[in-house]
């Protein structure tokens, strides 16, 4: 699921789950899945179709607040 396909789905109040947990490929990156109302899990991709990962943990915070998002869950 793209960045603009999330964003509608906040602004649009639907439900999902967000979820930010280490890269099971690479342990030093964070990934984000994002879990819709039916229990599809989607990795969060940019426009381009790549996933988003990065190894601080901050920064994918801070682009989730930026996207509206007020609840994550984070796994260790």
């Amino acid at each position: 699921m793209n960045l603009s396909e999330v964003k509608e789905k906040i602004l649009a109040n639907e439900t999902i789950a967000i979820e930010m947990m280490r890269n099971p490929a690479e342990l030093s990156e964070w990934v984000i899945w994002i879990r819709d109302g039916d229990g599809k899990s989607f990795l969060l991709m940019n426009e381009f179709d790549v996933a988003i990962t990065t190894t601080d943990a901050n920064q994918v915070l801070l682009l989730l607040r930026s996207l509206g998002v007020k609840h994550a869950n984070i796994v260790l």
